[in-house]
Order: structure tokens, then C-alpha cells, then sequence
């Protein structure tokens, strides 16, 4: 079958039917947030057809979803008789390279593929044999082998560097049991192409055109991996925004686009600049933003949609939390009351802690809500760890809890224990906690479990005792602390570490507030937070308000868009301290702009108040970057009204 080319291009603007048909070997496609870069990516793979077979167009993007959507949009478009083989992630193509050419790559024909918890117990195997290395944590040598895989090394042999040591020790376990990690899947294709040149030719002469979706988040290796694919015989085409570069954090070099034109000087740049998402006025404060960053491409993006009228952008500046949320609640309603669908609405912050307040108030608002890529705060792993602990503190008969906790943090009490425990406990019919002290008392298992079952009961009396006369956050923070809970999320990777500790924290928040607000019998203070942590609890709905953090909301587009928690310190965060950080963290709140189609919301509490001391802050300086001379933005300050 032909692909006409005449209908293909129908539906295309100049600069993307420029991008589709273009001869060029090398082009970078510079598209813009909402500029139709799948589309073109989609009408491009199928305008080779007319040369080059399925097999010999490779596309890569970095997400199964989007390597499906791809799939079925270029099915869409020229048939399901077409079946493209190298459409996929990085990691998927990188493995079926290795798959075909294992021997080359010395691997086991049954290689078998490992995530971040297996490899999490082949160095605690490690650590356990290395009496050298008892202080270093589990997640600091994960951390160490991944960032050197990424950065496309092997250990150092000559090094006596400790953790060169470690990375060598878990290297050779992993080739010994024929295991690879997501990393090693990189760095063994790049190994494998860099020293077989029959091989390198083979998939040379094999892909003709090479489609990079999203360039703008690959990583060192990964721009290797692809560099080790690309001759002056191949069309290479990358596309991506770095103005959208927002994932350093998991290894993405936004720079790689300079330097992909940097290795490759004559290549030819495309930009896709015209938005088909949103009203002129977020676009034009989308570029007056970025503008302030000095690392990018620069591009300008404007649009000829009229299908929404010109909404002023609404800038509040609240009293306090409290006030930013209530100013929120009203504005939902509103939108709520004139018919347009809550799902079309979405609430964005820039760290999952802030989700508590907004969740606590839109359910005694009964109004219903979805978390996106994220489970409500009540229900996160490591806020349900710490109530199960308060819970069996003061009711040791709570089997749910006590089950939750007995092995958290890890006391090495394993399934076969837990099974003693729960098997006496339904002969005896008696709770788990009175089924555990039978157990100690009749010598039932081994000394060491008996022991460790010990010191958990004890732990829990203990802590009763501690905390009895206590407020209640102050309950809590003890409990994170001498359970070891607190530790235990320390040896977490970094950004998962910084975003659990700070939930913990928002908790103690939440139990400070309700205290304060907390009108009844104070007997009933306790058992009245944990029903409120439960009720608090959002039931999910088709028509639900959208909240989640401005990561999250990449790729996504709302009608109505709220950011939130616009204060300097929080967005940008502290941790923004260099140019290259605040350049990030800018890049962030471009992302959050450019996901509104018609009216943006942006707020910011002047104080705050945490632990009971108010803590003044100062607007984001994002806000002060948007150009006021020439958009159309609405100043609002906070309102004196306690009503919603």
C-alpha cells in the first residue's frame, strides 16, 4: 500500500508538514508545549513508508504509555497491515537488542531482568559479607552504581575507593546469576555496539530513520547509546522541549539538545511554536517567564485558537493557607455552578504535601476529588505506618495494626512467625497481641524470635508510657523517632526521601490543627483524630476535581488550572540554589502554565502557620517574572469572609 501524501499533510501547518516531508539527515524539532509534536512524530513515521520498510524506522520514546500511544496512533493512521517492531522505550529496544545478541554481549540466553528491589537485596547480600561497609547504607550504594551507570562507567579496579569496591562486588553477582538492571541494559547495548563493529554495522544499514520522542529527558548514556546508532548514512530526528526539561533528578541532562547540535553542526532546526492548547493570554505568560532562563532554545509560542474567550489570569494573595484554600473552594464552585464538569479543573502544587489542607477541606466541602499519579495523604504508606502504630499503642488488640507494624522497620520477623502468631491467635480466639505474649511465655518458637517478638511488645508498652500525657502531634513525632520510622524513610533515594519525611511532617501539622480547632470532651481527642484520618479518606468519582503535583500534570491539559503554594522557599524550592536548579524549577512552573487551556489560577499564602509559629513568606518570584505590561492579570487579595 502507497501512504498518499496529499491527505497525509491535509491536516498539518506549515512547520510540521515541514517536519514530516523534510530530507535533512539530522533535525531537531523544537515543539513547543502543545504544539502537536506526537502528531508529527505519527505522520513522519508514516511518510517513510513510502521508502523505507516498517523495520528500518526505529522510534523511541521514554514511557510504555506514550510507546503505545505511538503505536496505535500510527496504526490509526496507515493501517494495522503496518507492524513497526522498533517502536518502544529505551529500555524495551535496549533489551531486545540484547535479547537478539546475547552471546555478543555475554549474557546468559536467560538473562533475566531486575528493578530497584532486587537490587536493593543483592547489596544487602553484599553489605552482609563486607564487614568494611556496615555504616554505608543499602540506597547510598544503589544510588552510587546507578548515577555511574548512567554516567556510561564501570568501577574503577585500581580504586580503593569503598564504593568503586562495592560497585565491582554487585557487578560480578549480577553477571554470575545472569541479571540486569534497568541501567545495565544502557550501558551493556552501548558496551556491546562500541566494541562489535558487526554488530554497530548491522543495525547501521538496519535503521534507516531514527525518531527520538522527548529528547529533552535523556540521559548521558542514553544520548550515547543513540549517538552510537547515528551515520552520516541515517536520518536521525529528535524531538523535544527543553523549556519542559524538568526530570535532572532521575539522571535527564536538559543540555543534551545543545549538545546533540553541538556533535551534529549541520543539523536542521524546526520549530513548532504554534499552540493548539491554550488562550493567548497563558501563552503569552508562559513566555514571559522562561525568558528568564538563560540555558534553552529560544522559541516564542503564540496561537490562532478561538474556540475560548481571553480570561485575565487571577494572581491571590492569601492571608494564610487556610484563606489560599477557601479563595479555591469558592472559585471551583463557581465553576462548578455555571456547568462546566469538576474534571476539567485541576488543583497543582509543587510537592505532595501540600495536597492535606486542600484534601481535609474539599471533603467537609463534599466536594469529590481525585489524586493523580499519587494515593490521598491518609492513605500513603508511610502516614498509615505511623496511625497503625498510634492505634496499637493505645489498643493493643488492634490485629489490623499490629499486623501492619510488627515488621516495620524490618526486625526480621518473617511470614513463618507472622503465620505462629495468627494460627494461635484463631485456635485461642484471642488477638494477635495476646497470641504473641503466649508465645514468649511458652517458649513456642526459637529464643531469637521469641526475643524479637519481645522487644516489639515492649517497644509498644514503652511507648504508652512516653507519650500518654502528650499532644497529640507531639505523640506522633515521638513515635516516628523511636520506632525508627524516621530512619527507615531516611535510607530511601533522595527525592522519595525528601517527599515521605515531608509528609511525615505535614502529619504533625494536621494532628497540631485539629488539636487547635478541636471544640469537644478532650477524652474524646484521640479516638476523634483517628476517626477524622479515616473519614478524611476521599472516595473516588467519574467527575472529580483533579489534584496533583506539577511533575504529575506533564503531557496533561485542563480547562481550569489552580497552582498553588506560590511562596519563595517552596517554588521555587529551597534546595534552587544554584542557576541550574532555579532554571529547573522554573522550567516547572512553565510546565503548570502551559497546561491550562483557557483560565490560571495562581496563589500564595502570606504566612503560614507550622507547629503553631506563623512563618511569613514572600511570594514566589515566578509570579514577579510574568510580564504584567502585556497580559491581562487580575490581582486579588485575601478575602475577610469565613464563609466559602
Amino acid at each position: 500500500m502507497v501512504i498518499n501524501k496529499i491527505n497525509l499533510l491535509k491536516s498539518l501547518n506549515y512547520y510540521q508538514q515541514q517536519a514530516v516531508t523534510i530530507k535533512h539527515s539530522s533535525v531537531l524539532i523544537l515543539a513547543g508545549a502543545g504544539s502537536g509534536k506526537t502528531k508529527v512524530l505519527v505522520h513522519r513515521a508514516a511518510w517513510l513508508l513510502n521508502k523505507y520498510k516498517p523495520n528500518n524506522i526505529m522510534m523511541v520514546t521514554f514511557t510504555n504509555k506514550a510507546a503505545t500511544e505511538l503505536k496505535n496512533k500510527v496504526n490509526q493512521l496507515v493501517g494495522t497491515q503496518y507492524h513497526f517492531p522498533w517502536i518502544g522505550t529505551f529500555h524495551s529496544l535496549a533489551y531486545k537488542i540484547l535479547r537478539i545478541n546475547y552471546n555478543e554481549a555475554r549474557l546468559p540466553n536467560n538473562f533475566q531482568i531486575i528493578d530497584s528491589n532486587d537490587q536493593t537485596k543483592l547489596i544487602k547480600q553484599i553489605i552482609s559479607n563486607n564487614n568494611k561497609c556496615l555504616n554505608i547504607l543499602p540506597n547510598q550504594i544503589l544510588q552510587f552504581i546507578n548515577k555511574k551507570k548512567d554516567c556510561g562507567s564501570r568501577p574503577n579496579i585500581l580504586s580503593d575507593n569503598i564504593m568503586d569496591c562495592l560497585y565491582k562486588q554487585y557487578q560480578q553477582l549480577c553477571d554470575r546469576n545472569g541479571l540486569v538492571d534497568f541501567n545495565e541494559l544502557l550501558l551493556r547495548n552501548y558496551e556491546l555496539l562500541n566494541s562489535n563493529h558487526e554488530i554497530l554495522n548491522k543495525y547501521h544499514k538496519q535503521f534507516t530513520n531514527i525518531l527520538i520522542d522527548e529528547f529533552q529527558d535523556t540521559s548521558y548514556i542514553q544520548y550515547l547509546w543513540i549517538c552510537k546508532l547515528i551515520t552520516n548514512k541515517n536520518n536521525i530526528m529528535v524531538v523535544g522541549d527543553d523549556d519542559q526539561s524538568i526530570y535532572s533528578w532521575r539522571g535527564a541532562q536538559s543540555n543534551n539538545m545543545q549538545i546533540f547540535l553541538h556533535d551534529y553542526p549541520n543539523t536542521h532546526i524546526i520549530k513548532l511554536e504554534e499552540n493548539y492548547r491554550s488562550t493567548n493570554n497563558i501563552l503569552q505568560a508562559a513566555n514571559s517567564l522562561i525568558q528568564h532562563n538563560n540555558i534553552r532554545l529560544k522559541k516564542i509560542l503564540w496561537t490562532k485558537n478561538k474556540n475560548y474567550k481571553e480570561e485575565p489570569i487571577i494572581i491571590y494573595y492569601a492571608l494564610d493557607q487556610f484563606d489560599e484554600i477557601k479563595f479555591i473552594i469558592r472559585q471551583i464552585k463557581l465553576i462548578e455552578n455555571s456547568g462546566i464538569s469538576l474534571n476539567k479543573c485541576a488543583v497543582l502544587y509543587r510537592n505532595n504535601t501540600q495536597s492535606r489542607l486542600l484534601e481535609d477541606i474539599l471533603v467537609q466541602q463534599n466536594i469529590p476529588y481525585n489524586i493523580y499519579g499519587n494515593v490521598n495523604f491518609f492513605n500513603r504508606q508511610e502516614i498509615k505506618n505511623v496511625l497503625a502504630y498510634l492505634r496499637l499503642i493505645y489498643n493493643h488488640n488492634d490485629d489490623i495494626s499490629y499486623i501492619r507494624i510488627i515488621n516495620i522497620p524490618n526486625r526480621r520477623i518473617g511470614k513463618m512467625t507472622i503465620n505462629k502468631i495468627k494460627e494461635l491467635a484463631n485456635t485461642k480466639k484471642i488477638s494477635f497481641w495476646h497470641a504473641s505474649k503466649l508465645i514468649i511465655k511458652n517458649n513456642i518458637l526459637p529464643r531469637r524470635y521469641n526475643n524479637t517478638i519481645n522487644n516489639f511488645l515492649s517497644l509498644i508498652r514503652r511507648l504508652y508510657f512516653d507519650i500518654c500525657k502528650q499532644p497529640i502531634h507531639s505523640q506522633l513525632n515521638t513515635i516516628m523517632v523511636n520506632t525508627g520510622l524516621l530512619n527507615m524513610y531516611s535510607d530511601k533515594d533522595k527525592i522519595k526521601h525528601l517527599n515521605t519525611v515531608d509528609n511525615l511532617k505535614e502529619l504533625l501539622n494536621a494532628a497540631y490543627q485539629f488539636e487547635l480547632n478541636f471544640t469537644e470532651n478532650k477524652l474524646f481527642l484521640l479516638q476523634s483524630f483517628l476517626t477524622y484520618t479515616n473519614l478524611s479518606i476521599n472516595k473516588n468519582h467519574n467527575e472529580s476535581l483533579n489534584l496533583m503535583t506539577i511533575h504529575a500534570s506533564k503531557g496533561l491539559e485542563f480547562l481550569y488550572v489552580f497552582i498553588i503554594g506560590m511562596e519563595e522557599d517552596n517554588f521555587p524550592s529551597k534546595l534552587s540554589i544554584d542557576i541550574n536548579r532555579l532554571e529547573e524549577e522554573r522550567r516547572l512552573a512553565y510546565v503548570g502554565i502551559t497546561r491550562t487551556v483557557s483560565k490560571l489560577f495562581m496563589t500564595y499564602a502570606s504566612t503560614k502557620f507550622i507547629y503553631g509559629k506563623k512563618i511569613y513568606c514572600q511570594p514566589s518570584r515566578f509570579i514577579y517574572e510574568i510580564n504584567n505590561s502585556i497580559l491581562n492579570v487580575k490581582r486579588i487579595y485575601y478575602y475577610n469572609s469565613n464563609n466559602y
